[in-house]
């Protein structure tokens, strides 16, 4: 006896960009428009980047003619974009709709570089340095590029650096 038709009805995720080790939570209503329950159904998440894959399994039920929610939750992600489905694995009359397709990005915090050419006030309240009668450097032209994911090689630790800006 095969049910007139299981599916996949929606796949949500908590968020969709996380950080690496983060937990993400994967939201997954499943629809039975059939007249029998079904109990022990394989449901799958599978998601895969472009080092490693990532696959949960469980075993669902759900009552004839009802929705049932079901929830993944994603942990130890490592950095990069991740692409899958969910899968509800029956034979039913009308197959397309037992999957949602999902992504998202694990990725760690940008490192940032502000640049000011002010000076801070002293406690005196004006800008001439600190203790010290200094001009505030002059700086012509700043130029800023972000380069999105390359490779999500790590930004070089620009802490310390110090010097002219060109």
């Amino acid at each position: 006896d095969s049910p007139n038709n299981v599916a996949v009805t929606a796949a949500s995720l908590s968020r969709t960009l996380i950080r690496p080790g983060d937990v993400a939570t994967v939201n997954v209503t499943v629809s039975n428009a059939g007249p029998f329950p079904l109990k022990e159904v394989p449901l799958r998440l599978y998601l895969r980047s472009a080092r490693s894959t990532y696959t949960q399994d469980r075993k669902v039920s759900i009552a004839a003619g009802g929705l049932a929610p079901f929830t993944f939750e994603l942990e130890g992600l490592e950095a990069g974009l991740w692409q899958g489905q969910v899968e509800i694995e029956i034979e039913d009359e009308l197959r397309f709709d037992n999957r949602r397709f999902l992504a998202l990005m694990s990725a760690p915090p940008w490192k940032v570089l502000i640049v000011d050419a002010r000076m801070p006030p002293n406690r005196f309240g004006n800008n001439r340095g600190h203790d010290r009668d200094v001009a505030a450097p002059s700086v012509s032209c700043i130029y800023v590029q972000v380069v999105l994911y390359p490779k999500l090689s790590p930004v070089p630790d620009l802490q310390g650096v110090t010097g002219q800006a060109h």
